[in-house]
């Protein structure tokens, strides 16, 4: 079975308002994390083996630089990865219904 890896991101929500419409959407909690290659804070969960979701800021400083996690899409605020699922179809649709959150790109592997 193909395994996807969507990414989806939102212009006006920050990262924790994100995480906030994301856990009432698809009935999850996220964990908390930090790390300076992401941005400080960030959110991630691994609700079934082999797949992982993070939210993080898409611009951010490190080492008193400016760094965008998705440089395609800079314009966006938060992002979203639902990385390597068989179930993305599902994810998507059920996603859709978050206002302010966009889907993006998706790859295959």
């Amino acid at each position: 079975m193909a395994q996807y890896f969507d990414l989806y991101g939102s212009k006006r929500l920050t990262i924790a308002q994100l995480r906030d419409v994301i856990e009432n959407a698809l009935g999850l909690m996220f964990e908390a994390h930090e790390s300076s290659y992401k941005g400080g804070e960030y959110f991630r969960i691994v609700p079934r083996e082999g797949e992982e979701f993070v939210i993080q800021p898409n611009n951010f400083q490190l080492d008193n630089e400016m760094e965008v996690a998705e440089p395609d899409y800079s314009d966006y605020e938060a992002i979203f990865w639902v990385a390597w699922t068989e179930r993305a179809d599902e994810l998507r649709e059920e996603l859709a219904e978050i206002n302010d959150l966009d889907f993006l790109r998706r790859k295959e592997r």
